[in-house]
């Protein structure tokens, strides 16, 4: 999964090359950890250098992220989800305020009763609290640099393979089990990019919204009506 950023290779300096020593280790830790977790996965005698499969990164090659013609798809996410994604980063914006339900749901046109219902779920996680009386409201839990956007979205969706656990048709081939390795992989890296983004990091990315000028007006010519 990428969120549309590439790093250029050749302008990596020893920081990053170690950030990124660091990323492949834990992606290799997280899915050596789901392998033993999995009840289900009966190929325990594949050899131990068959399991350390690592995907290179999109881009890393140096070719386009898209093909011509193509855009960036991005995540698709559940409207509760998104909703509690709202929630948090306005909160986490106004950390000496209490935010009410209702401005945030003004603020992103979004319903109140839905509204109401996420911030519900993100106090019972802990993430939110609500403040009672006079100028009540809502405030962060806990740290911004604390809360990772894996924290929030796990509430509201399963993230990865809806089937993982199950076994599949043709999984007991070589060929099912080099499909079932990559696809663990990809999970893994999904995972553990939600998992490095904190909401501190998300307040970096939010930039003002830019309001277009509008259109000159058409050139009027003469003896040329325009409608």
């Amino acid at each position: 999964m990428r969120l549309g950023f590439c790093t250029d290779r050749g302008s990596r300096g020893p920081a990053a090359r170690r950030g990124h020593q660091l990323v492949r280790g834990h992606l290799r830790a997280l899915s050596r950890r789901r392998r033993d977790q999995d009840p289900h996965d009966g190929f325990q005698e594949r050899r131990r250098q068959d399991l350390d499969v690592f995907l290179s990164q999109p881009g890393h090659d140096g070719r386009a992220l898209h093909r011509v013609g193509e855009g960036p798809r991005p995540m698709k996410l559940q409207m509760s989800t998104r909703y509690a994604l709202y929630a948090v980063m306005e909160l986490a914006a106004r950390p000496e305020q209490q935010v009410s339900a209702a401005e945030i749901a003004e603020k992103y046109g979004i319903s109140s009763n839905h509204l109401a219902k996420v911030l519900r779920t993100l106090g019972r996680a802990g993430l939110v609290e609500a403040v009672r009386g006079m100028g009540g409201g809502y405030r962060l839990a806990s740290d911004a640099k604390r809360i990772t956007l894996l924290d929030i979205i796990a509430l509201f969706e399963p993230i990865g393979s809806k089937t993982s656990g199950t076994r599949e048709a043709g999984d007991t081939t070589a060929e099912g089990q080099a499909l079932r390795r990559v696809l663990w992989e990809i999970e893994d890296m999904e995972r553990a990019t939600l998992e490095s983004i904190s909401l501190t990091t998300m307040l970096k990315l939010v930039r003002p919204v830019e309001v277009l000028d509008p259109p000159p007006p058409p050139l009027r010519r003469p003896g040329v009506v325009v409608a």
